[in-house]
């Protein structure tokens, strides 16, 4: 199998990501006031002569970024890129501007104690080092001194296509003041830390509360790996296994300013009503059920758990240790190890208990099983049709997705992989870990999802959608009218097609065919995927 580039990460054939918050809230991208340095990765245009609405930020935007070697008024352009973060400062470098900016959150009181970069070369490390660690022996869950932790095993975050029952997304976090007790305390934690994880790129995003300045501050800690520095790239094993995990021969922090303009930028999840207006924490599904998180007590997210025991027993995930994660500890272990609900009381402890296109568990699951769609511990469940939801409540949380007034949601039942590929992706694993496989072999185990049901987590676009459907489907929650206007992205904004000056769009139609791998293809397939009909459909649209 061809080796993965970790510089190529924006794209992985037809993987990609998804986009931005949905079921988490670790993100990157709030605007708090900083300077930012960000290039322009994130798929918006720039006028002819390279300026931007924005004083900062679009060094991509003036490279041109195309596929080719072609030149520009007799300068050479770039090498096209799919590096979300290129053209960022990166290490000492990153982290002196960083720490001059003089942050009272605990990350940044973490990073800037001293007089260089404190040394980070594992996960594990950076939960040590930012007051995450858990204590040795120590099973309990955000109690008697060890962090809370959970896992979705479905997400519309920005690791979203990455993220499955063999791949999870995992959450490491301060326990919830007052303790794991009902009612919640309601008392909001001054020094919360929050951080989110899912292996396949070099990526931990964490958010922390800033006590001085009062207001929640996201960071992207990007980690370097030695397989990086070959010629052949970093294998499916260097990415996928605990191998991605440990070793980090350096790594650059960033805080939501610098990556504000790139297609890592979170804003638009975190602070949707836009600058100025009050930042949230996003946990999709918030009350008890947790249709796709590692809550045992519903027959589907005991399948999922299963499958990730099977692959995964013995390892430590996500710098959460071994002995937490065996089918004792997560399966027959009451509401199991990693439930959610700690991570369920501080959202509330903090405020956010009212969110955003809620997936409402509870009416969704009843719905579908009253349609017989969907069962509760039965014997032989009925067959899944990918394309209905049988629930009413579901559809009307998806047409606020399709209409582009809100995040993609939540799949509506918790089987979202093909079980042909989730089988034939375990076996590579295990056979990778045991040793009777080379790692160069190894399945690539975030291409499991459902093709089927790609637009119904919104990675396409809904079905029978006109050009304009798909342009607001697809690309309105990046590009609306409550944005950061301040940005280049805000050059592209769907509201305001119909006054759109012409190089804008010909800047779009130029970067809708642009090649995969690189970063300036709208939409960024770390989002979304669009058929080469639908693309000629928004061609058209925009040249009319």
């Amino acid at each position: 199998m061809e080796a993965t580039n970790i510089r190529a990460i924006a794209v992985l054939a037809a993987l990609g990501l998804a986009g931005c918050q949905g079921g988490d809230s670790p993100g990157a991208g709030e605007t708090d006031g900083g300077s930012s340095s960000s290039a322009d990765t994130s798929g918006a245009t720039a006028p002819p002569d390279g300026s931007t609405s924005s004083g900062a930020g679009d060094s991509a935007d003036e490279g041109g970024a195309s596929s080719g070697g072609s030149t520009t008024g007799g300068e050479e352009m770039p090498e096209p890129t799919s590096d979300p973060l290129d053209g960022l400062p990166t290490n000492d470098e990153q982290w002196e501007l960083l720490c001059a900016r003089g942050h009272g959150d605990a990350i940044a009181t973490a990073f800037c104690a001293g007089n260089a970069p404190p040394q980070v070369t594992s996960l594990s490390g950076l939960l040590d080092l930012i007051g995450l660690n858990f204590q040795p022996g120590n099973m309990s869950n955000a109690e008697n001194g060890n962090p809370g932790f959970t896992f979705a095993y479905h997400s519309t975050a920005v690791s979203g296509r990455f993220v499955n029952p063999l791949n999870p997304r995992s959450f490491v976090f301060t326990p919830p003041v007052g303790g794991v007790v009902f009612p919640p305390s309601g008392t909001p934690d001054p020094n919360l830390v929050m951080t989110g994880f899912t292996r396949g790129e070099p990526f931990v995003e964490i958010v922390a509360n800033d006590p001085i300045d009062d207001v929640l501050r996201f960071y992207l800690f990007r980690f370097d790996l030695a397989c990086e520095a070959d010629p052949a790239g970093c294998t499916n094993a260097d990415l996928l296994t605990p191998e991605v995990e440990s070793d980090f021969v350096g790594y650059s922090l960033y805080d939501d300013a610098d990556i504000g303009n790139t297609v890592l930028d979170c804003l638009q999840c975190h602070q949707p009503d836009g600058p100025g207006t009050p930042k949230t924490l996003r946990m999709q599904e918030f009350e008890e059920g947790w249709t796709h998180w590692f809550y045992p007590n519903r027959f589907q997210n005991r399948e999922a758990m299963q499958t990730f025991v099977d692959a995964h027993e013995g390892e430590p995930y996500g710098g959460i240790p071994a002995e937490l994660l065996t089918q004792q500890a997560l399966l027959e272990n009451g509401e199991g190890a990693a439930r959610p609900v700690p991570f369920h009381l501080v959202l509330r402890n903090e405020g956010f208990e009212h969110q955003p296109n809620e997936f409402l568990t509870e009416p969704i699951i009843a719905e579908r099983q009253g349609a017989g769609c969907t069962c509760f511990d039965c014997e032989i469940p009925p067959a899944l049709d990918p394309t209905a939801s049988c629930s009413p409540t579901w559809d009307a949380i998806y047409d606020e997705a399709v209409a582009g007034t809100a995040i993609g949601v939540p799949y509506f039942d918790g089987h979202i992989t093909d079980p042909s590929k989730v089988s034939a992706a375990s076996i590579s694993y295990r056979a990778t870990m045991l040793g009777v496989s080379p790692a160069e072999d190894m399945t690539d185990v975030r291409d499991v999802l459902l093709d089927e049901a790609a637009p119904y987590m919104s990675y396409a676009p809904a079905a029978g959608l006109d050009a304009r459907g798909i342009l607001t489907h697809m690309c309105r929650h990046c590009h609306n009218s409550s944005l950061d206007s301040s940005i280049s992205r805000a050059n592209f904004n769907v509201d305001e097609l119909e006054s759109m000056p012409e190089w804008t769009k010909d800047e779009a139609i130029r970067r809708l065919q642009l090649p995969e791998d690189d970063i300036q293809r709208m939409p960024p397939q770390r989002f979304h995927t669009l058929s080469a009909a639908e693309v000629g459909q928004v061609i058209d649209l925009l040249s009319e």
